[in-house]
């Protein structure tokens, strides 16, 4: 079994599986005895509680975002905004002076319906590029 990253008592960051970041906690208890063998960690947070993965703390001040833009076959970079409530990605599409907004599933961006569900598969040239869509997984 590996050593813990951090300690009881260390600063950390701890960035959500959505990318949200929340700075400036302390780890005050560790987890090394986990079912799945995975060492987890609990800080002091409103949910202490609930152990966080080593994966998702940084040492204060060094996270950096990964960029989730999309690089469209007609040359267009759509904007990435959020994850939605299933866990897809959102992108803004800039489109002869509008701006469209897209769900990445599968593979392929769609429109929404009024219950923000991906409805429509946008035309071919409103698809990710290919060797852009290997980054944006």
């Amino acid at each position: 079994m590996r050593s813990p990253k951090f300690k009881v008592g260390d600063k950390v960051d701890f960035v959500n599986d959505f990318g949200v970041l929340f700075p400036n906690h302390t780890v005050i208890s560790i987890d090394k005895d986990t079912e799945d063998g995975e060492i987890k960690y609990f800080i002091d947070t409103s949910c202490y509680w609930v152990s966080k993965k080593e994966k998702n703390l940084y040492l204060p001040g060094t996270y950096k975002p990964e960029n989730l833009d999309l690089l469209l076959r007609n040359g267009v970079t759509a904007k990435f905004l959020h994850h939605d409530f299933y866990g897809n990605k959102v992108y803004l599409i800039p489109d002869d002076g509008k701006e469209l907004e897209a769900v990445l599933v599968d593979g392929s961006l769609y429109t929404r319906n009024s219950y923000e569900e991906p409805c429509c598969k946008f035309d071919n040239d409103l698809q990710p590029d290919i060797s852009a869509l290997r980054s944006a997984k």
